[in-house]
């Protein structure tokens, strides 16, 4: 039986915020649950006072210690580093909710975007991304197939809340231009009773505050009128003709791209849509034939709540059984992307140049010699390393291994006088064998190779008495024993004992030493002493 995860949730809602964190944040978690996982959803409700029924929603009232978790994930809009330093105190993995920012902060591994508007490639290559379209978050009831012979109303909602008082203006509006009903949804978060309680004698008007069935309603309509936020969803989802406009900042762009399907039409900003031109867009709505509203099949956002909750599972339980949460295609892209910089420790991403070369005289210093005669290097990069071996040891015949097509190709195009062999490849598909040599330096840290994968393909391409070096990045070090000192988020760290137990199922492989090393001084130390750690491993037979 699969490891079962357990997550946090943390979201907020006010009436100046809405409700739309908060919902999307609840479904996740109920997707979470029925997958058999754990979640926990915890709400700062700010302005509202707020209760729940369900022994998974609590209210925020943590002051020191958040509770245990595998998986964290944030819908807070908040993007400050502090905020996620503090955070990181409890929780390893840290996954924000994004909608518009297209930034995030260091110590988040990953980003959910589930709009339609999104793509990976709008954010940093170095994190996991979960986004556009089959993403979109839907509560169940958008799941249900409705068919209603007229629609013969108008459904007019802005969301959990009304902050910006608009409900009051479209009201008017409608009411000049149609005699339809009008089912007026009032979310929790609307405050102005007021403004609500002064509709009541209208017989036109027929409020709902916080209906359980809202798709009905949206189901019935001729067309609505509401909010460029979330909403827009469900009401595709229900093929209703849809009037919005953008109430805060954020709604500005996904109104701009449902404005593209034919039956929503986005007015803009709130602030400056005219009177005339609310009119003019409701007008046109009544014009139209109800009989063309006909509801027709449209799954194109029915299912995002279960894929993200099956991906985000799937995900974190390949980490925990791989101890690698990188695939051949994350890497690629990765350093395609770091492959454009100038200088070449950027391209390669390391820490400076200084580091890099050190490292390069590290292991040329200490582990090459004229004894060695095949040499092969997993994560060549741009080859500078072969370079200076095959200057100083003309008699050495080194093969580079690089996943990156243009890490590869800056490479290849260098290599016009050493006749150096370099492939575009992953080391697991390598099948040479015979090295007196194999280092893979800088790869673990972010690679598709596990312990497991590096120990089990050296053990058959090394020659008896060959040596496999290689690096880590320390989980050990005793720079995390400060309790604001975390291990970088996007990189793999490992545990010594975890290193040493795996290399034991491998009888052939023998540790000849296990150090710490200081790039920065080119220094030998303790392992416990650096964030870096070298392996160096023998072939006994």
């Amino acid at each position: 039986m699969s490891k079962k995860l357990k997550f946090v949730l943390l979201t907020s809602f006010s009436s100046k915020l809405g409700y739309g964190h908060f919902n999307r944040c609840k479904i996740l978690a109920e997707k979470l649950i029925k997958k058999g996982h754990k979640a926990l959803l915890i709400v700062n409700t700010f302005d509202i006072k707020f209760t729940s029924t369900k022994y998974w929603i609590k209210n925020d009232n943590i002051k020191k210690n958040y509770p245990k978790a595998d998986v964290c994930i944030v819908d807070k809009y908040y993007y400050g580093e502090i905020y996620y330093k503090n955070l990181r105190k409890f929780y390893e993995k840290i996954v924000i909710f994004d909608d518009c920012e297209f930034k995030v902060p260091n110590n988040v591994i990953g980003v959910i975007n589930p709009n339609i508007y999104a793509h990976k490639s709008q954010y940093p290559t170095n994190l996991k991304v979960w986004s556009g379209k089959e993403y979109i978050i839907l509560r169940d009831e958008f799941l249900k197939k409705r068919k209603f012979k007229k629609r013969n109303n108008i459904f007019l909602c802005v969301g959990g809340s009304d902050p910006t008082n608009q409900i009051d203006r479209l009201i008017k509006a409608l009411l000049k231009e149609s005699i339809l009903n009008i089912n007026v949804v009032y979310g929790p978060g609307h405050k102005n009773i007021r403004n609500i309680k002064k509709w009541e004698d209208n017989k036109q008007i027929i409020a709902h505050h916080n209906p359980k069935d809202i798709s009905k309603l949206m189901s019935q309509a001729k067309y609505a009128i509401s909010s460029a936020g979330s909403m827009l969803y469900e009401l595709k989802s229900k093929n209703t003709p849809t009037i919005c406009l953008a109430l805060a900042n954020n709604q500005k762009i996904l109104g701009q791209e449902m404005n593209k399907f034919t039956s929503i039409n986005y007015l803009g900003f709130y602030k400056d849509v005219t009177d005339i031109k609310l009119t003019k867009a409701i007008q046109r709505e009544e014009k139209k034939n109800i009989t063309n509203h006909r509801l027709i099949k449209n799954d194109l956002f029915l299912y995002g709540s279960k894929k993200l909750a099956a991906d985000l599972c799937n995900y974190f339980l390949l980490i925990d059984k791989k101890n690698t949460p990188y695939t051949v295609s994350d890497i690629k892209n990765e350093y395609n992307y770091s492959a454009n910089e100038k200088e070449d420790f950027k391209k390669l991403r390391w820490g400076s140049e200084k580091s890099m070369n050190n490292r390069y005289n590290f292991i040329i210093d200490k582990f090459i010699s004229k004894n060695i005669k095949d040499w092969l290097d997993v994560g060549s990069g741009t080859g500078n390393l072969q370079f200076i071996v095959k200057k100083k040891f003309p008699e050495i015949n080194p093969i580079g291994l690089e996943l990156s097509e243009k890490l590869f190709n800056i490479a290849k195009k260098r290599n016009t006088k050493l006749k150096i062999k370099f492939f575009n490849m992953d080391f697991l598909k390598y099948n040479k064998n015979n090295f007196d040599l194999i280092t893979c330096i800088g790869v673990m840290s972010k690679s598709n190779i596990t312990l497991h994968n590096i120990f089990s393909k050296s053990s058959k391409l090394l020659k008896k008495n060959g040596l496999l070096i290689m690096d880590f990045k320390n989980k050990n070090w005793e720079k995390f024993n400060s309790t604001n000192f975390f291990p970088e988020a996007k990189h793999t760290w490992y545990e010594k004992n975890i290193i040493l137990n795996e290399i034991k199922k491998f009888k052939k492989l023998d540790i000849v030493e296990f150090i710490g090393y200081k790039p920065n001084t080119n220094q030998k130390v303790l392992t416990s002493q650096s964030h870096t750690n070298y392996l160096i491993v023998k072939k006994k037979y």
